[in-house]
């Protein structure tokens, strides 16, 4: 007899793991958005305060010549 070599593709691999894990695709939706929300955040937080050090630095140099 051959070997037949079933491919499973990619929906049916995730849904294996998820029920592995027991992990319902809605609350990974829904954790993955958060996570998304929490890294993007604290990009724009070190964006800012990369801002405000650059203002500083050219207020003290503006202060230091007049």
């Amino acid at each position: 007899m051959k070997n037949i070599r079933t491919k499973l593709n990619l929906k049916q691999v995730l849904e294996k793991i998820f029920k592995l894990f027991n992990i319902a695709l809605p609350t990974l939706r829904i954790t993955g958005s958060i996570v998304v929300f929490i890294v993007g955040y604290h990009m724009l937080k070190v964006q800012a305060l990369k801002c405000i050090h650059q203002a500083m630095k050219i207020l003290k140099a503006v202060v230091r010549q007049n």
